[in-house]
């Protein structure tokens, strides 16, 4: 079997791909502090990794334990892993409702504790000023795509895994242009977006190709995976060049011209359908390049202390930025008489928000994944070896 360049331990590999989740998580902040109008690529490039570190985790661990007790384990280690920080979050959400006698309705938290808001997200309106919850749909996301793999890692072989993995993942991109056609047929146009980007199915191409380079890591090369970033880079140009040339078409001139088309709110001539490919393809290079080496520069940033450990507490920072935005928002607005609504504060502005959200959101994520993350996650390992009567895991499982 042909290895990978070794140009670092295999740990420090697995901590630049777990560095990568600091950029993903940096680039969803800018695009909540309306800085960039394309940060939500960020959420893509957190799927693609944890297809990759979770099939990684089960590949690492051959068990020869009976499958329900294999399954049991790999749930009781997602639950662990997720469950802690997120119920914390949802708990600190209903009591400022309840402080602050903010309404969520009732089907609102069913969807949140049961992991189908995204589902919820397509039909209601989630963005409203309440406390920030609506970025959690990715989260019920990720959890449906665990539901799904568990089984699947642990009942097919390699083959049909990867061949079914690849059927999943074209069969997605399918889905989108389909679920296009259609709703451009019955000229219902505004759902087109909410559901290509909510709609698990839509998104399972993501989590497959992470999933897909996971199950042959071992014959990754490090020109392999640049070459695979640079077609992803290739592939995102042509997208971007085709869709202002519509746009042109269309009649926008100036900076219009590129309105709708990497941004949240892309839809129009099969763009909402047909973005994700690009950007699905260039996160697989990036999470290639951090686990085979992706040159100097990209291994040194990725591989700063701070980085690994922001990267390490992304998930807990993921959860909190947004109140922390919403926080920083509401003080800086009231110190300094600043409008930093999205429609009307100035670029400078929405930096200088960013500058200062950032650091508290490392600073919150720190505190969460020591207080929440690995105490909750320490409770759940030993519940779980003792159902399984298995040796306890230790804290260091949570940071797949």
């Amino acid at each position: 079997m042909t290895q990978p360049q070794q140009h670092a331990p295999a740990h420090a590999r697995n901590e630049n791909v777990d560095s990568l989740r600091f950029l993903a998580m940096t680039a969803v902040v800018a695009q909540h502090c309306d800085l960039v109008p394309f940060g939500w690529v960020g959420v893509w490039l957190f799927f693609v990794i944890s297809g990759f570190v979770v099939t990684s985790s089960v590949l690492d661990k051959p068990s020869a334990a009976p499958l329900g007790q294999q399954l049991k384990g790999f749930y009781l280690r997602r639950i662990a892993r997720i469950f802690p920080a997120y119920f914390v979050f949802l708990g600190v959400a209903a009591l400022v409702g309840v402080l602050g006698q903010l309404f969520v309705p009732t089907s609102e938290w069913l969807a949140l504790i049961g992991f189908y808001y995204n589902f919820y997200s397509v039909d209601h309106n989630v963005w409203v000023p309440a406390f920030p919850t609506s970025h959690l749909w990715s989260i019920s996301v990720e959890m449906q795509f665990y539901a799904v793999m568990g089984i699947l890692l642990f009942t097919l072989d390699r083959t049909r895994l990867a061949a079914l993995l690849v059927a999943m993942a074209l069969f997605s991109g399918c889905a989108r242009l389909l679920g296009s056609a259609l709703y451009y047929t019955l000229d219902i146009n505004s759902s087109i977006a909410k559901i290509q980007y909510y709609v698990t199915i839509n998104q399972m191409d993501a989590f497959c190709v992470g999933a897909l380079l996971a199950l042959y890591r071992h014959k990754l090369t490090r020109r392999t995976m640049e070459r695979l970033f640079l077609i992803g880079v290739g592939l995102l140009t042509v997208y971007v060049a085709f869709y202002m040339g519509v746009n042109a078409v269309d009649g926008r001139r100036g900076l219009a011209i590129t309105k709708s088309i990497i941004t949240g709110d892309a839809t129009g001539h099969f763009r909402e359908a047909v973005v994700f490919v690009p950007l699905i393809v260039l996160s697989a290079g990036l999470v290639g390049m951090a686990y085979t080496g992706g040159g100097r520069v990209f291994d040194s940033v990725l591989s700063w202390k701070w980085v690994r450990r922001a990267g390490r507490t992304s998930y807990s920072g993921y959860l909190w930025h947004f109140a922390v935005i919403v926080l920083v928002k509401h003080v800086l607005e009231s110190a300094t008489g600043l409008s930093m609504d999205a429609r009307f504060s100035s670029w400078p502005n929405k930096l200088m928000m960013m500058i200062i959200v950032m650091p508290i959101a490392v600073a919150v994520a720190e505190l969460s994944y020591r207080c929440i993350e690995i105490p909750g996650a320490k409770l759940f390992n030993r519940l779980g070896a003792k159902a399984r009567n298995a040796p306890v895991e230790t804290a260091k499982s949570i940071s797949i």
